[in-house]
């Protein structure tokens, strides 16, 4: 059993109350999405108007998720390098290829970073953080807000979600040009079952479980399908039963050896 058996972890998201979410008549009933192959494969351009990417030097470093018009949900861990300026670091919306940029795309300076207060870089539970942008979005096509869930909202195991992003499609290996956004389809596995496959293969060394509360571990037991470096930061989006809403479900952080493939 190999580690993309186990796939990643996600952190569930308890922002609900947050001001000015995403309305769901927007973008979370939208779905202009292709049927999809199980396992990693390239993005529709438009399939995930809400995926933001994260640069600085044209290199795309972290995923995020557009919650709002001036607002990117991303994970905290991205910036622990940033020093207390951030200029050159830039937000990217409506992309598609990094190396084919198309009239659909937009970039945005950042005015503000709030990182969670609880947040070290020794505990992964509070790995959160909001990206202010310096301009309002305007809505198109292809750049559209996630809906987060409210809090009654549960997700039970097994259920199928997807991640997206830009980052290695194998442990090592760039995404290849004109790098263009991957998606994965994971599924939701059971904590215990989670928590017990990272033991057997002592993938790493805690004192605590690996999968904690407000944790939830996705993906697919038999391996080859997960998310990979450079993916840290981006959405995991499902869809609850009997609704065709997108939710997004949580926030990558992908520092371990998988990869979409």
């Amino acid at each position: 059993m190999t580690f993309s058996s186990i796939l990643l972890i996600v952190w569930f998201l308890q922002l609900t109350r947050l001001q000015g979410a995403a309305d769901p008549e927007i973008g979370c009933k939208r779905s202009l999405i292709s049927p999809r192959i199980v396992g990693g494969q390239p993005a529709s351009e438009g399939s995930w108007p809400w995926q933001a990417g994260l640069s600085v030097l044209n290199i795309t470093f972290c995923g995020g998720t557009l919650i709002d018009k001036q607002w990117v949900l991303t994970a905290a861990h991205c910036f622990i390098w940033v020093p207390e300026g951030f200029d050159g670091i830039f937000v990217g919306l409506g992309g598609h290829q990094l190396m084919n940029p198309s009239n659909n795309s937009e970039k945005f300076a950042i005015q503000q970073i709030v990182i969670h207060p609880n947040y070290t870089a020794n505990d992964t539970v509070y790995d959160i953080a909001l990206v202010k942008l310096n301009d309002t979005v305007d809505f198109t096509n292809y750049i559209l807000p996630m809906c987060l869930p409210k809090s009654s909202v549960e997700f039970p195991d097994n259920t199928n979600c997807w991640v997206t992003g830009w980052g290695r499609t194998q442990s090592k290996v760039d995404l290849e040009p004109p790098q263009t956004l991957q998606e994965v389809e994971v599924s939701i596995i059971n904590t215990d079952i989670c928590n017990s496959l990272y033991n057997e293969l002592n993938i790493t060394i805690l004192p605590h479980s690996p999968v904690r509360p407000g944790m939830i571990c996705a993906g697919n037991l038999e391996g080859g399908k997960d998310s990979c470096q450079g993916d840290s930061g981006g959405p995991m989006v499902c869809k609850c039963s009997g609704s065709e809403n997108w939710l997004l479900t949580g926030i990558r952080r992908s520092k371990g050896k998988s990869s979409v493939q």
